[in-house]
């Protein structure tokens, strides 16, 4: 298990856990092999090419105090076959040290030199470009040396080091369009998922690795599955309604011509009766046939403002950006319709106001009606359900605005919630996504 201040730390999206899996072995590596290279192999093989080239001085020297009447065609021997630059200065002072002209390299020679010679010495930066300068107070004089920087300094290990990243590069960008090719069938999974449950009907197939083509395949057996059943109970429903509604339509004739004073209160059951079987049809198909388009949220709220109001406009106040979602129009219209209706049914007053971030819109609906208890928020939801108290039958519904309103925001991937209102009323918080703008 990974402890939790350190997951949150790790990134959220499957590819970039899958790239961090194999950048992180790599990144290791070349760590790991930049210490060996650099700091022991490199060092190593710097040390041992000091070492040569104070061997060299060292025995150019000896060569001089054995043969002090040779000395210039020593100094010239040597300065021919070791590519070594040496000169004879007739002053034996050494002079003070330029902290400028050190170098790691320099302080390598210097250590070496002083390890082989008995005499004072000096290493720097040479005057001329790429070398570096010796010198050495002999008993003849002082000897300056004048260095290459290819006798003391191995590109092999950075060649080798450039190699070793530039091969690691070319495996990471491999492997990152490896990754990207096998992440895309689940994101591509993910959106189909997350359109079909907003009932939007988004094109898909089966692709991508084993594992992911049995999840792509169980998903659209899965989605083949639902449609018939929205289907097959939408064919039942209406059939249940034509069942019903004839011998409803019986009963009404009948009435119709009984002249009992009774039968008024039974035309009034049978238009109750008749109400909710409707309201029921409606909450049980919901849209499932509807297709989503591209809505103008801010226009159909604005027309929805306009037919609840009846005429009387100062009653909806509308505050709305340009907001636009994929949506099932009609259902969204029933949605916002009930809330709407709700608001002015049971308050004087209707406040809609719409805002929108980078993934979300989110509409409110406040009334100053008398609100709904908190214990009860979620309880009228339930289809059928009725408050006896704040809001009783006199005020007309059956019990399924809500309901029905619930369903078809939650189809849309969102969430309806209820709260205070701070017109003292109730407020209805409607949240959709904005992911299939």
């Amino acid at each position: 298990m990974i402890p939790f201040r350190i997951r949150r730390y790790l990134p959220r999206t499957l590819f970039a856990r899958s790239l961090l899996i194999v950048v992180t072995p790599v990144l290791i590596l070349q760590i790991l092999m930049a210490y060996i290279m650099l700091h022991q192999h490199w060092e190593e093989v710097m040390n041992k090419l000091s070492q040569s080239v104070a061997r060299e001085v060292a025995f150019v020297i000896e060569l001089e105090n054995a043969y002090p009447d040779q000395r210039d065609k020593i100094l010239q021997l040597a300065t021919d076959t070791t590519r070594m630059k040496f000169e004879q200065l007739p002053t034996r002072a050494l002079g003070a040290e330029d902290e400028d002209r050190q170098s790691v390299v320099s302080r390598l020679i210097g250590g070496a030199i002083k390890h082989r010679l008995v005499y004072p010495t000096r290493v720097q930066l040479g005057r001329e470009r790429e070398t570096y300068e010796i010198e050495v107070s002999t008993q003849h004089g002082l000897l300056r040396v004048t260095v290459p920087e290819s006798r003391v300094f191995t590109i092999s290990t950075f060649q080798l080091m450039s190699w070793f990243v530039g091969t690691s590069t070319i495996l990471l960008i491999i492997a990152i369009l490896f990754l990207r090719g096998q992440v895309r069938p689940i994101r591509r999974l993910a959106e189909a998922a997350e359109a079909f449950g907003q009932g939007i009907d988004h094109p898909f197939k089966a692709e991508g690795a084993r594992e992911v083509r049995r999840a792509a395949a169980a998903f659209i057996l899965m989605r083949e599955r639902i449609r018939r059943q929205i289907a097959q109970r939408t064919e039942m429903l209406a059939g249940v309604s034509h069942d019903l509604r004839t011998p409803i339509t019986r009963m009404k004739l009948q009435l119709a011509m009984m002249k009992d004073g009774g039968a008024e209160e039974m035309k009034n059951d049978l238009a109750e009766m008749e109400a909710m079987i409707e309201a029921y049809l409606t909450f049980a198909r919901g849209e499932g046939e509807e297709s989503a388009a591209a809505t103008r949220l801010d226009e159909l709220l604005a027309q929805l403002a306009k037919d609840c109001a009846r005429g009387s406009e100062e009653k909806i106040r509308l505050t709305a950006p340009s907001i636009k979602l994929t949506v099932r129009p009609q259902a969204m219209r029933r949605a916002f319709g009930n809330l709407i209706q709700n608001a002015l049914s049971y308050g004087k007053q209707c406040q809609i106001t719409a805002t929108q971030s980078e993934d979300r819109a989110m509409i409110l609906i406040d009334d100053d009606g008398p609100g709904i208890p908190a214990e009860a928020r979620e309880d009228v939801f339930r289809p059928f359900y009725r408050l006896e108290q704040s809001r009783n039958r006199a005020s007309g519904g059956i019990g399924l605005g809500l309901a029905i309103a619930r369903d078809i925001i939650r189809t849309h991937g969102g969430e309806i919630t209820l709260e205070d209102s701070p017109a003292g009323g109730l407020r209805a918080r409607v949240e959709l996504p904005r992911g299939s703008f």
